[in-house]
């Protein structure tokens, strides 16, 4: 096996998003016209004109900030997920040290508020649950665990299976 592996997951456009984007321009150019009636006839379309701006602006900064696509990576070492979205700008989303992660297995669970998502939709068939301990408090002997959803292919399964090795690990069903 590799010592490093990067897979690439693209998400596709949503209609909704694509509609957040046409609406968004169409506001904008709409405003242009009560920007022109606001300089030549009145001033209160000037108002007009900053209320649809501002409505167009929101809706194509909403399109671009949508995902287009994740980006895992494994190591030796640690695990990083990052996240493209559809204005082309990279964000890490998580780095977990491998010595971290209590397991991985397939995800049935209900998606609950502190779980990392790094999947087009989390009630797909193919989406695991990387269990990993978040923090440990040894005074009190609490552990809390994160868990980070994603969709894996099956190499990076079989890598999950090689680097953690005495941890339990669902295989990939075929």
């Amino acid at each position: 096996m590799t010592e490093q592996y990067t897979q690439i997951v693209e998400i596709p456009t949503t209609n909704r998003d694509k509609a957040k984007l046409i609406a968004g321009i169409a506001f904008v150019l709409a405003s242009l016209a009560f920007l022109i009636v606001g300089i030549l006839k009145s001033k209160f379309f000037l108002i007009g004109f900053g209320v649809l701006f501002m409505a167009g602006f929101v809706l194509i900064q909403a399109f671009e900030s949508a995902a287009s696509e994740y980006v895992y990576s494994i190591s030796p070492k640690s695990f990083a997920v990052s996240k493209k979205n559809n204005a082309h700008n990279t964000k890490r989303i998580a780095i977990l040290n491998l010595e971290k992660v209590i397991r991985v297995e397939r995800f049935c669970d209900v998606v609950s508020k502190g779980d990392i998502i790094a999947c087009e939709n989390s009630g797909a068939r193919d989406v695991f649950a990387l269990v990993y301990e978040k923090e440990r408090r040894i005074d009190d002997e609490t552990t809390k665990y994160g868990r980070l959803l994603l969709t894996p292919d099956d190499y990076m399964l079989a890598l999950f299976n090689e680097n953690f090795g005495d941890k339990p690990i669902i295989e990939a069903e075929n």
